[in-house]
C-alpha cells in the first residue's frame, strides 16, 4: 500500500471528513486535522479516494445519521462543492482492513467530550483504562482529574466510531481543574516537552500507526 492510501485509510477510520474540503488548497486537511498529510496531487487523491470507494473501503452519505447513502458519481462530485453536505469515512470492510493492519487495542481505545470548564465526559474501552487517562491529566492536558470509581458506568453495546461495535465500553463524567500557566524560558518548556513526550506517546497509544505516526 502506497503511504497516501495508508494515510487515507488510517484518518477516515478515525474521523468522518466532509468531503468538499478535501481538496481545499488554501487550508490543506495536514492543518485542520493536525496528522500529517497524504502527500498526493489533486488528480492522485481524486483517483485514491474513487478506488477506495470502488473497492468498498469507504463510504459516504449525505447526513449525520448516515441514512441517505451518496453513490460513487455524487461522491467524486461533491469533492469540488464546498457547500456539499456529504461526508465520508470508511464502510465496515474497510475498517476490518485497517483493523489488520493496525493491530488496534479497543480496551486502550478513549474519547473525551463535552469540556465545558469543570467537567468532561471520558468513555474508554476498560475501567482500568479510564483510571489510568485520568491519573495522568496532568500529561495529556495539562490539568488535574477527580474520579469516583462508582460514577463508572458501562455502556452495551459500544460503538466507538460508526463501523465499529463492541460488547461493552465504560463512560464516566470526570470533574477537572486546569493547571495554572506560568510563563518560564523556552529552553525549559522544550527540556520538559523532551522528558514527557515518550510517556505522552504511550499514554495516548491504542493502536500502530500503517502511516508512520508516533500514536493513533
Amino acid at each position: 500500500m502506497e503511504y497516501g492510501e495508508a494515510w487515507l485509510l488510517e484518518t477516515l477510520a478515525i474521523f468522518r471528513l466532509p468531503v468538499g474540503y478535501m481538496k481545499r488548497l488554501e487550508l490543506p486537511m495536514n492543518e485542520w486535522l493536525n496528522r500529517g498529510y497524504h502527500r498526493l496531487s489533486d488528480e492522485a487523491l481524486v483517483s485514491t479516494l474513487a478506488e477506495m470507494f470502488r473497492r468498498g473501503d469507504i463510504d459516504a452519505f449525505y447526513d449525520n445519521e448516515m441514512l441517505k447513502p451518496a453513490g460513487l458519481n455524487d461522491f467524486l462530485e461533491a469533492l469540488d462543492d464546498r457547500n456539499s453536505t456529504v461526508h465520508c469515512g470508511v464502510s465496515r470492510a474497510g475498517g476490518e482492513r485497517w483493523e489488520a493492519l493496525a493491530r488496534p487495542e479497543w480496551s486502550r481505545y478513549f474519547e473525551d467530550v463535552g469540556w465545558d470548564g469543570k467537567s468532561v465526559e471520558i468513555t474508554a474501552g476498560s475501567q482500568e483504562r479510564i483510571v489510568e487517562i485520568v491519573s495522568h491529566a496532568d500529561i495529556l492536558w495539562r490539568c488535574t482529574m477527580s474520579l469516583n470509581k462508582d460514577s463508572v458506568q458501562p455502556v452495551t453495546p459500544w460503538e466507538p466510531f460508526p463501523w465499529k461495535t463492541l460488547p461493552v465500553g465504560y463512560t464516566a463524567t470526570v470533574r477537572y481543574v486546569e493547571v495554572p500557566f506560568v510563563d518560564r524560558p523556552k529552553e525549559e518548556v522544550k527540556e520538559e516537552h523532551r522528558r514527557i513526550w515518550p510517556r505522552y506517546v504511550k499514554l495516548r497509544s491504542w493502536a500502530s500507526s500503517i502511516c508512520g505516526h508516533a500514536y493513533v
